[in-house]
């Protein structure tokens, strides 16, 4: 047996291979542990800034640290691409991504609106994902052969919220505004682009716009969203395939 269960000398699609319940409740744990250990740090926490001005804090490495020792113990094989630390050594048809605090932001600010985001793609294949939403304690994850999953309620596939539903809303990154024009009226800038997808996963969005993102942006949330009917693509309407960017690199359009 591997560590998805499956018999080695049995031939198989390694796509929809599936981890074992006790090994998803213990990845699901590593990252309430990773959680709340971000929300036991300092209100006022000190953080610099990268490059491209966005800002990291010191609890990131730690968690980063956390999960990362977590998934080389239990996936000794598999490689791990994380926002901070890189790359590390691995079997590249097994990539883990990690964004330890995806609105990094909103965490630095008091708000609730950030959280954990880990997802597993096999041979360029969106398999697993967890988003964790620390302050309110929500689970979103699933994936090909599992479902989809807000907490343990499946998520309804194929759900098309209405769009005069005055609940509904499209989710949008902070400088929107500067850049695109909408005729939809119930914009929410959330500061998370995992949560934008989470909420457009469980219906209560209409959709959501991501812009300037990674694969460790989005990785946690593509396999619930191939369960749930949604569709992703550029905004030029351009296809897109994960599996072009599974070296950590920018995608190149909203």
């Amino acid at each position: 047996m591997n560590r998805f269960g499956v018999k080695s000398s049995e031939p198989c699609d390694k796509s929809m291979e599936t981890i074992p319940p006790n090994t998803l409740d213990a990845i699901k744990s590593i990252i309430i542990q990773a959680g709340e250990y971000a929300m036991q740090q300092p209100v006022h926490i000190a953080y610099q800034l990268k490059a491209d001005r966005s800002p990291f804090t010191q609890v990131e490495l730690m968690m980063e640290e956390m999960i990362i020792s977590f998934l080389q113990t239990e996936f000794p094989d598999h490689q791990v691409i994380s926002e901070e630390k890189g790359i590390s050594a691995g079997d590249n048809r097994y990539r883990w991504f990690l964004d330890p605090i995806d609105g990094t932001k909103m965490y630095l600010i008091g708000a609730p609106t950030w959280g954990i985001s880990l997802g597993l793609l096999v041979e360029g294949k969106p398999t697993l994902g967890f988003f964790y939403l620390p302050k309110s304690r929500d689970l979103f994850w699933g994936g090909p052969g599992y479902g989809a999953f807000w907490n343990e309620i499946p998520l309804n596939p194929n759900l098309s919220p209405e769009p005069d539903n005055p609940l509904v809303f499209f989710g949008v990154p902070s400088n929107f505004h500067r850049r695109y024009e909408i005729s939809f009226p119930r914009v929410r800038v959330l500061g998370s682009t995992a949560i934008h997808l989470a909420y457009v996963a469980s219906g209560v969005a209409i959709g959501a716009l991501a812009r300037r993102v990674h694969l460790w942006d989005l990785a946690g949330m593509l396999p619930v969203l191939s369960q749930t009917g949604v569709k992703v693509e550029f905004l030029s309407g351009d296809s897109f395939s994960p599996h072009d960017y599974l070296d950590g690199s920018q995608l190149p359009d909203a």
